[in-house]
């Protein structure tokens, strides 16, 4: 019997525009060339099958930059949106931030720059 094993592999590709046959026929490009890239690093990934796959919306804020902290007009909700494909790397340490902001008020982490109130009109 071979053996099992789980991979996870993610990708991150923009497309911006209304589906149509154009964007549908680059993604599939796309996936299709990191596919053979994976095969070509793991030799072994070959005989692979894929058990699911998953696609979805990323966001992105206008500079690029994640959204991490209070909100400015509900005391007690907190915001940890916007990673602009950068959320799976920053998961565990947003997830510690937003641990210490909801369970004891503050994080010694310097989150200002993260503020949702950068975009308010001045």
């Amino acid at each position: 019997m071979p053996a099992l094993f789980l991979a996870l592999l993610t990708s991150a590709l923009a497309l911006a525009g209304t589906r149509s046959a154009v964007l549908t026929a680059r993604l599939s490009r796309e996936l299709g060339a990191g596919a053979r890239t994976v095969c070509e690093l793991f030799p072994h990934m070959k005989e692979a099958v894929v058990n699911r796959g998953w696609a979805g919306i990323e966001a992105a804020m206008p500079d690029e930059i994640p959204v991490i902290g209070a909100s400015l007009k509900r005391e007690g909700a907190f915001h940890a949106f916007g990673f602009s494909a950068h959320g799976f790397e920053l998961g565990p340490i947003v997830g510690q931030i937003m641990s210490e902001l909801v369970t004891q008020g503050s994080t010694a982490f310097p989150i200002a720059p993260f503020n949702i109130g950068r975009f308010s009109k001045t």
